[in-house]
């Protein structure tokens, strides 16, 4: 079985709460919930690969979502999911579930993500202190449906970045103000790779 990608940074390095959000307004967790595109990622080995299953080689993940409910108090429930194709047309689902815990902090931007059984999230949990790095940085303004628009997420290193948004595509003037955004966080906009929804015939 292929190694799973994951949207929010399993196996990316631990780290604390040492980053102060305290001049940002708290997140609102109700507008956060349900389904995100990813619009943009910089390079992570477990999107990018390139996997053979049954002989065929698969493609980089496409069409990547996350789904995010209500969970345990103090829990979000995740639910990843991308699409990756085989030359001959072929499509797999690579899809993922998990929960974040929402760390005592009060803007609420501070999560820490395992994936998998109850089991292998007990281990992740163990070895990271609580979960991997999900901090959200940026939210966009409120859709009519009372929902956070976009979000940058990363890790208190800075390292990593992913966009997210609430349907598969962006105006010019979204993507412009969505890079300024994530530019004034410090965040690695030269890395960033705008992934197509849907992987060119």
């Amino acid at each position: 079985m292929i190694r799973i990608f994951i949207l929010s940074l399993f196996l990316l390095p631990a780290s604390g709460l040492a980053a102060n959000f305290s001049d940002k307004e708290p997140i609102e967790l109700k507008k956060y919930l349900g389904l995100w595109y990813e619009l943009a990622r910089t390079p992570n080995d477990n999107q990018d690969n390139t996997p053979t299953i049954d002989g065929k080689k698969f493609s980089i993940c496409y069409e990547t979502t996350a789904t995010y409910s209500s969970g345990d108090e103090g829990y979000v429930n995740i639910r990843n999911v991308c699409n990756r194709y085989a030359e001959d047309g072929t499509r797999f689902e690579d899809a993922i579930t998990g929960a974040a815990k929402i760390f005592e902090d009060p803007t609420q931007r501070k999560l820490g993500i395992a994936f998998g059984s109850g089991f292998a999230q007990f281990f992740q949990r163990l070895i990271s202190g609580g979960g991997f790095d999900y901090w959200i940085y940026q939210v966009g303004p409120e859709t009519p449906e009372g929902l956070y628009s976009w979000a940058l997420v990363s890790g208190e290193s800075r390292n990593y970045l992913f966009v997210l948004g609430r349907t598969p595509t962006l105006s010019a003037g979204e993507k412009a103000k969505i890079l300024k955004a994530a530019e004034e966080e410090g965040l690695p906009v030269s890395k960033l790779v705008f992934v197509q929804q849907y992987p060119k015939k």
